[in-house]
């Protein structure tokens, strides 16, 4: 672990590469690790030792957010720049842990496919709207066709990609709003009630949309059998969505640690409790603005989703 050690004090430098790494090599080892330990269920214990890995550094931002929050004596335009790094931090581990699952994906051989990644693909498959299609992903990489197929709510929860059966662009929308703000909500019980441990859901959405997009990218390649480049091509076209509801939930984080210690560290009434209090949901407002971007992102510009 003297790497990982490594860039956990690089990171108290507030140097984005090596956030963006360890997120990237805490994912690697934790895959690699769950692949060692429990063969048959990849999907889930790699997140999860993934997330023990960066929990020590995690835990400590959390704190350092909950101590700082606390000294903002008033609305400012300072409140955003106060949180920033928590938000910068959030997000470079996000995008480590996505884009170590689509590396993954990518260079796994077919026969690994299905221990490593099934978890995290079969939400995308069965939003396919095409049958076939959604038969041979599920074939392809959970090793079986499921009969029955959820609603767009529980798919999205669970970190799913897919139209989700809606039919026009405007269902699209609001059926996108609603199970972003389910997914938000889910971020703000979880930061509230769990600190850190809310990293552990949001880096399993991480490894669904790395795991989806990858699969994509392989799917669309498959002629040319340039998947690196394929990959490449499409998450630059889909970042802007991707960072927008990413930045939601991480919105969400903040206002969930905030809200949450007015409630333990301040009287209830008091100017200060107020002042916390209105900090928190001011952030929560802004979450769901982004998640309502984000929809519009996803309903009217990258319709393929």
């Amino acid at each position: 672990m003297a790497f990982i050690d490594y860039l956990r004090g690089k990171l108290v430098n507030r140097n984005p590469l090596m956030i963006l790494l360890l997120g990237f090599v805490s994912t690697m080892l934790g895959v690699g690790t769950a692949y060692l330990v429990f063969p048959e269920n990849v999907g889930l214990m790699g997140l999860a030792f993934a997330s023990l890995i960066m929990q020590p550094f995690v835990s400590k931002l959390l704190n350092y957010e909950e101590d700082r929050s606390y000294r903002t004596k008033r609305i400012s335009r300072g409140i955003f720049r106060d949180h920033s790094q928590t938000f910068k931090t959030i997000l470079l581990l996000f995008f480590g842990i996505m884009l170590a699952y689509s590396a993954l994906y990518l260079y796994s051989r077919q026969v690994r496919v299905q221990k490593l990644f099934g978890s995290q693909i079969a939400p995308y498959c069965i939003t396919l709207d095409n049958q076939e299609a959604r038969d041979l992903c599920l074939k392809e990489n959970v090793g079986y066709v499921k009969e029955s197929v959820p609603d767009a709510a529980s798919s999205n929860l669970a970190g799913g990609a897919g139209r989700g059966g809606c039919v026009t662009q405007m269902d699209c929308f609001f059926g996108y709003i609603m199970n972003n703000l389910v997914v938000m909500l889910v971020v703000v019980i979880l930061s509230s009630a769990y600190g850190a441990g809310a990293m552990l859901f949001l880096g399993w959405n991480a490894s669904v949309w790395g795991t989806v997009f990858a699969y994509i990218a392989v799917d669309a390649s498959a002629a040319s059998g340039a998947k690196t480049q394929a990959f490449l091509s499409l998450f630059l076209k889909i970042f802007p969505h991707t960072f927008l509801e990413a930045s939601a939930y991480f919105l969400a984080v903040i206002a969930g640690i905030v809200v949450t210690k007015a409630y333990l560290r301040e009287k209830m009434g008091t100017k200060r409790f107020n002042f916390v209090i209105m900090d928190g949901m001011l952030f929560f407002l802004l979450s769901i603005i982004v998640v309502v971007l984000a929809a519009a992102f996803e309903a009217f510009i990258y319709p393929m989703f």
